[in-house]
């Protein structure tokens, strides 16, 4: 499901070994909070839940949808089977994140009643081969852009966390 996914950066696969070590050995890995949809032998989605620093919360590490299963409801039904498993384990919160150009995601999670947290932007320059100081208009482009795409998505939340329609 992973390297389908809409990833800021380019996604390899770990070699099973590396994923075994960093993630099944996880101390935070819990194999009762991992759910998968399949389709016969194939994973068609999955959700996964790790434990958190509180005892009181839980956090979500991927949703995902393999592409071709998309707009069927397989990550609705993921996420709202993550909400009540946590809930039936006495979890108080969960918390999830979301890259800011899934919409699809950012969609789910606003309708299942994740609220916005306050939150840092993360900026990145490349310097190397950097001449001159200072930003050219051509230089800031891209940060308008991005800014832009922000102000897109959160024109449609209100201040309570709720997307209007």
């Amino acid at each position: 499901v992973c390297p389908d996914m809409p990833w800021t950066d380019p996604i390899s696969m770990p070699e099973f070994n590396f994923y075994e070590q960093h993630v099944l050995g996880h101390p935070k890995f819990d194999p009762d909070s991992w759910f998968l949809v399949l389709d016969g032998d194939n994973v068609v989605g999955l959700n996964n839940l790790w434990k958190s620093e509180s005892e009181k919360g839980i956090n979500t590490g991927l949703t995902g949808v393999r592409r071709e299963y998309r707009r069927k409801g397989v990550a609705t039904a993921l996420k709202h089977n993550s909400l009540t498993w946590s809930k039936n384990e006495g979890y108080e919160w969960i918390r999830t994140d979301n890259v800011a150009t899934n919409k699809g995601m950012l969609r789910i999670n606003v309708q299942a009643g994740f609220k916005f947290m306050p939150s840092w932007l993360v900026y990145e320059k490349t310097i190397k081969g950097m001449i001159e100081s200072g930003a050219s208009s051509d230089q800031t482009k891209p940060a308008k852009k991005v800014m832009a795409q922000l102000a897109g998505i959160l024109k449609h939340i209100d201040g309570n966390g709720e997307i209007m329609n």
